[in-house]
């Protein structure tokens, strides 16, 4: 909408190299305010030092076509090869490209920086006026993005947990089921990042107060992290399993890898909940008893028990964490 906009008010006033504007905006506009701010600031600066540079090349340089030509791809390749360490630097050397590179295709110097200047300078001042006309607080949504993510490694670990028991797994599933985990844990933790950058930009403003806080935010994030290390073991003896075509357990041992699956199952859920609503998590029991079950009912111990052993410790840390 805010692209839209803007590219209306460049046609409607004839702005000379309006599309600068238009793209500095889909560059600087991001979800969250800090981001917003700083990546407008690192476009501008770079933009004017990018400016003064390919200036000095045109009017004090006293370059030929070929020495032109040559400083044109330098600093194109430089762009390029800085754009992830830098974004100040990457916008200088663009600028500087592009004030090269017109000017050997006729354009003058110093026309072409001042409309990228001006153009550069409205598209960040309407980023940043979108943002606070209609800003989107990264805290109204974590908890969210957190309780998804508790979802997909519910419905993952139980999986792998019960794949360690079946004769030949659905491997399909558990791969499925691991992309979902794993893009879930994606979401949450660049939400968490983003979450950690927030600050009170404008008086009047009112962050919200009711979510996770970023200290929460690291600590769950750090558990989910083990927790995956656990499932992807399990999932690797799922996958054995098949290709042996054997059942790593009967009977009792069965019986107790079972409810130990659908006991983290429910818990996970639970939390995912307690998130949803900002209470404590209620409605589970505790896990250590289907472990020591477990382990009763496999004496001899084996790596499924020390896995359930460290997914018992993981889920008790984030239950605690969210309490």
């Amino acid at each position: 909408m805010t692209a839209g906009l803007l590219e209306t008010i460049v046609l409607a006033t004839r702005l000379p190299e309006g599309r600068w504007a238009v793209l500095t905006l889909f560059i600087v506009l991001r979800p969250d305010y800090a981001t917003t701010l700083g990546r407008t600031g690192e476009r501008a600066f770079g933009t004017a030092l990018g400016a003064g540079l390919g200036i000095g090349l045109v009017d004090f340089g006293h370059l030929g076509p070929l020495e032109m030509l040559t400083a044109a791809v330098v600093a194109i390749g430089a762009a390029y090869a800085i754009f992830s360490l830098s974004y100040i630097l990457f916008s200088a050397f663009l600028t500087s490209f592009v004030v090269l590179l017109l000017d050997i295709l006729g354009s003058p110097a110093a026309s072409t920086v001042a409309d990228r200047l001006l153009n550069t300078a409205i598209g960040g001042a309407v980023a940043l006026a979108a943002f606070i006309a209609w800003p989107t607080w990264e805290g109204y949504g974590v908890n969210e993005k957190f309780a998804r993510l508790f979802e997909a490694h519910a419905a993952y670990l139980s999986a792998t947990l019960r794949g360690t028991i079946e004769r030949c797994p659905d491997l399909g599933q558990l791969r499925a089921l691991q992309l979902n985990a794993r893009r879930a844990r994606g979401d949450a933790e660049a939400s968490a990042q983003r979450l950690q950058r927030e600050e009170m930009p404008v008086v009047g403003w009112h962050k919200p107060t009711t979510g996770l806080s970023a200290g929460a935010t690291t600590a769950i994030s750090a558990a989910i992290r083990r927790l995956g290390v656990a499932e992807l073991v399990l999932h690797a003896l799922a996958e054995t399993r098949c290709c042996i075509g054997q059942v790593y357990v009967v009977g009792r041992e069965r019986d107790a890898v079972d409810a130990l699956a659908e006991a983290a199952r429910a818990m996970l859920c639970e939390l995912a909940g307690s998130l949803r609503h900002m209470r404590a998590p209620t409605g589970f029991v505790s896990l250590r008893p289907f472990q020591v079950a477990l382990s009763k009912a496999l004496p001899d111990g084996g790596p499924i028990v020390e896995v359930a052993d460290s997914v018992v410790d993981v889920l008790g840390t984030l239950a605690g964490v969210l309490d």
